[in-house]
C-alpha cells in the first residue's frame, strides 16, 4: 500500500496577490471537522439533491449536506456503505434526475438516489462483481445512446485488499432499465495495474475516449488509451491508442486532464506520475501535435519528480487562465502552479506545517462567492481540511448544465465562453467530466474566470447528443442555469450596440449534416455587400484553409469546400458590414 509522508497543505496561500487559500478551522463545520484517511480515497463535489450548492463526498461513506451560508451537515445514516472506498462517481444512470453514485472499493457498489438524503444499493450486473475490488469508476455515454455508461478500473497485481483473484476492468453497457450489461471491449484483453479512469472527448469528435493511467509501481509502462470510433464509423469501438508521446511515453500514471492551458484553442494534457524518479508530464498541444513540455519551456509544474496523485485545474484567481493544484504522496509538500497566460506555470510558496499523505482533492465554489475552494483528503486528521479560497477583484461566471433524460447531469457536455482577456478575444473551454482528479471530481457546475472582462460575448454549449445551444452578450459575476431545451436563468449584459448588426445578416447550411465534399450556405441581408466566410473548429480554431471571400448580393448562396476536414462539429461564421452570424454544421463521413 502506498503509505508515506508528506508536508501538507498550506493554512494560507497567496496567488500573485490576487486571492489567498484559508484553511476554515469552526468546529460547527462538519466538513472542516473530516478526519484522515487509511487508504486512496477519492473526494467528489456533487449537488445530490439538487438544492443548487455542491455538496461533498470522500470515500469511505463522508457524505456532507451544504446547508448554504459556507455550512456542511453529514449525513450519518445516508445508506452508502462502501467498505475500504477508493474512487467514487456521479452520475444520473436511471434517468429520474437525481445523481446516482458508484463506489469502487472491497466491495464495489452502485447506489441509486432515493432522495431525503438516503441512498439504495442496485445490482450492477448479472455477473458477481461486488466481491472484486476496483479502483476508481467512472460514468459516460460511451455509446451515443443517451444513457450513461460506465468503466470500473481494476489495479491488477498491485492492491494488497484486492483479493486472490486480479481481473481485467470492465466496460458496462446501461440496459435503459436500471442494469449493466458487460460488453466486449480492449479491457477484457489486460490484465494490468490500471488506476483513474477517465472519460473525456480528447480528440473533439463527439464521442468519448477512456484514459487509464498505468499505475505498476515498480516499473513504468505505457498508459491505457482507448480512442472511441463511435464518430467515425457510427459503432461505439474502443481502440487502444498505440502512437504519439500521450500512448508511448512510460510512467506509473494516475490522473489525466485536457485543458486548453495557453488559451490557443487546441486542448493541452496533464497526467500525474507515481514513480518517484519521474516527473509528471504536460504536453502542450502545438498545431495538432502533443509536445511534452520541460521545466525551461513551461516551469517546475513539468519538472517536479514524486509521486504524483491529484492534479485539480481551476481557475482559481480568475485571470481566464486555469491553474493547477498537484498532490504528492512521497514525503514532499503538494505543490500550486500559477498559470502566468504565457505558457509558463510559477510554484506559488506555501506555508507547510504538517506530514501526512495526500489522497483526495477536488475544488469547487462551495459558497458561492464566484471563486474555486479545495477540499483535500490526507492520512491526517489535522492534515485532511477545506480550504476557502479568499477570492479578488477579477470577475467569473458559473454554468450548471440540465440535460435532457436520461443524462439529465449533462455528463460529457463541453462549454466555451468567449471573453476578452487580456484585452484580446479568447474562447475558454471546460467539459463536464465525471473523474478529473485522483479517484473523484471536481464540481460539475463549469467555473470561468473572466480577468476584467466586462461581458460574455459568447456563450456555446455542445451537449452530450451533440445538440448545440449559442447566445450571445451574457452578464459576468453570475451562477446561472442552462437546460437542453433552451430555457436559463442568465442574465444579460447591458446593451453594447453591436447585436442590432449581428441580427441583420443570417444563412442556413444544407446539407447539414454533410456526407459529401461540400456544403452550401444560402445567406440573406439587407442590402450589398461582399461576404467573408470562415470555417473554425469545435474550440474556435481557424481552419486556415478554408477562408473565402466572395461578392454578394442581398440573397445569395456561397458554397463550402468540406475536403480534407475530418468527420466532427465545425462551426461556419459569415462577416459583412451588416454584421455577423455563425451556424454548426456537422461533417459525417460515410
Amino acid at each position: 500500500m502506498r503509505l508515506m509522508a508528506l508536508f501538507f497543505l498550506f493554512t494560507a496561500l497567496h496567488l500573485n496577490g490576487q486571492a489567498s487559500f484559508t484553511k476554515v478551522t469552526d468546529p460547527a463545520n462538519a466538513l472542516a471537522q473530516q478526519g484522515g484517511i487509511s487508504v486512496y480515497n477519492g473526494v467528489s463535489w456533487v449537488d445530490y439533491n439538487g438544492d443548487g450548492l455542491d455538496d461533498c463526498f470522500i470515500n469511505s461513506n463522508n457524505l456532507y449536506r451544504n446547508d448554504g451560508g459556507g455550512s456542511f451537515t453529514k449525513i450519518t445514516f445516508s445508506g452508502i456503505n462502501s467498505g475500504d472506498g477508493n474512487g467514487n462517481s456521479w452520475g444520473d444512470y436511471d434517468g429520474d434526475g437525481d445523481l446516482d453514485v458508484m463506489i469502487a472499493a472491497t466491495p464495489s457498489r452502485l447506489y441509486r438516489n432515493d432522495g431525503n438524503d438516503t441512498f439504495t444499493q442496485s445490482p450492477l450486473t448479472g455477473e458477481v462483481i461486488d466481491t472484486f475490488n476496483f479502483w476508481s469508476a467512472t460514468w459516460g455515454d460511451y455509446n451515443g445512446d443517451g444513457w450513461i455508461d460506465l468503466a470500473l478500473i481494476h489495479p491488477a497485481g498491485f492492491l494488497p485488499f484486492s483479493g486472490p483473484i486480479s481481473r481485467p476492468s470492465l466496460l458496462l453497457v446501461n440496459n435503459q432499465d436500471g442494469s449493466f450489461t458487460r460488453v466486449d471491449s480492449p479491457l477484457d484483453d489486460e490484465l494490468a495495474a490500471h488506476t483513474v479512469g477517465a472519460w473525456t472527448d480528447y480528440d473533439l469528435d463527439g464521442d468519448l475516449d477512456l484514459f487509464i493511467g498505468s499505475g505498476e509501481v515498480a516499473f513504468l509502462s505505457r498508459d491505457h488509451i482507448y480512442i472511441n470510433q463511435l464518430a467515425e464509423t457510427g459503432t461505439a469501438q474502443l481502440v487502444r491508442l498505440e502512437e504519439g508521446p500521450l500512448a508511448t511515453d512510460l510512467r506509473d500514471g494516475q490522473n489525466w486532464n485536457f485543458i486548453d492551458y495557453d488559451l490557443d484553442g487546441r486542448l493541452d494534457a496533464f497526467v500525474t506520475n507515481y514513480f518517484n524518479s519521474k516527473t509528471n508530464d504536460l504536453y502542450r498541444n502545438v498545431n495538432g501535435d502533443y509536445v511534452k513540455q520541460t521545466a525551461a519551456q513551461a516551469g517546475t509544474i513539468a519538472g517536479q519528480t514524486g509521486a504524483g496523485l491529484n492534479n485539480v485545474w481551476g481557475d482559481f484567481d480568475n485571470d481566464g487562465y486555469q491553474d493547477c493544484f498537484v498532490t504528492f504522496d512521497s514525503g514532499q509538500k503538494d505543490r500550486f502552479y500559477h498559470n502566468n497566460g504565457d505558457g509558463t506555470f510559477t510554484e506559488v510558496d506555501q506555508v507547510f506545517s504538517i506530514s501526512a499523505a495526500t489522497r483526495g482533492a477536488a475544488a469547487a465554489d462551495y459558497d458561492d462567492d464566484g471563486y474555486l475552494d479545495l477540499m483535500v483528503s490526507a492520512t491526517s486528521a489535522s492534515a485532511t481540511g477545506l480550504y476557502h479560497n479568499d477570492g479578488g477583484d477579477n470577475h467569473w461566471f458559473q454554468l450548471r448544465l440540465n440535460g435532457n433524460a436520461p443524462n439529465t447531469a449533462a455528463i460529457g457536455a463541453k462549454a466555451w465562453v468567449k471573453a476578452d482577456i487580456g484585452g484580446q478575444a479568447r474562447w475558454l473551454y471546460r467539459e463536464l467530466n465525471s473523474q478529473n482528479t485522483f479517484n473523484g471530481h471536481n464540481s460539475y457546475r463549469l467555473h470561468f474566470g473572466l480577468g476584467q472582462a466586462s461581458r460574455i460575448n459568447s456563450l456555446r454549449i455542445v451537449w452530450p447528443d451533440g445538440n448545440i445551444h449559442e447566445t450571445a452578450n451574457i452578464a459576468i459575476d453570475q451562477a446561472c442555469t442552462w437546460s437542453q431545451d433552451g430555457s436559463n436563468d442568465c442574465d444579460l449584459a447591458l446593451s453594447t450596440g453591436d447585436e442590432k448588426g449581428e441580427a441583420a445578416l443570417h444563412f442556413t447550411l444544407s446539407p447539414n449534416p454533410a456526407y459529401g465534399g461540400i456544403a452550401y450556405a444560402g445567406f440573406r441581408q439587407p442590402g450589398e455587400a461582399e461576404v467573408c466566410w470562415q470555417v473554425y473548429g469545435q474550440l474556435g480554431c481557424l481552419m486556415e484553409t478554408h477562408i473565402g471571400i466572395r461578392a454578394s448580393s442581398k440573397d445569395g448562396q456561397i458554397a463550402i469546400p468540406l475536403e480534407g476536414l475530418p468527420a466532427g462539429i465545425y462551426w461556419v461564421v459569415l462577416h459583412s458590414k451588416y454584421g455577423v452570424h455563425r451556424e454548426c454544421l456537422v461533417i459525417a463521413r460515410q
